[in-house]
């Protein structure tokens, strides 16, 4: 392995140096992205939590109207088959 001149090692760690120099704004610059990422996402969830309690509330909805319906039927058809008895006991 040769070894590298001075000049050359100083380069280097001024190279180094550099980078780490950087590294405050570069990570600056990622957690404004993070919180920017952050809000996003809180906001999705937050739209898709509205609109999944907005389908529920329909779905409850259409759930209550055909328990009503299936009621009436009932009370009908109740009211049918006492009928008939009733005209079997008469008949």
């Amino acid at each position: 392995m040769t070894a590298k001149s001075i000049e050359d090692r100083v380069t280097l760690l001024e190279n180094e140096m550099q980078a780490l120099r950087d590294l405050p704004a570069r990570v600056t610059s990622l957690e404004g992205q993070l919180l920017q990422f952050r809000a996003e996402v809180r906001d999705e969830f937050s739209a898709t939590r509205d609109e999944l309690r907005r389908e529920i509330r329909e779905v409850d909805r259409k759930i209550d109207t055909r328990i009503d319906e299936l009621g009436a039927e009932m009370r009908l058809l109740f009211e049918d088959a006492i009928d008939r008895i009733k005209n079997i006991q008469d008949g």
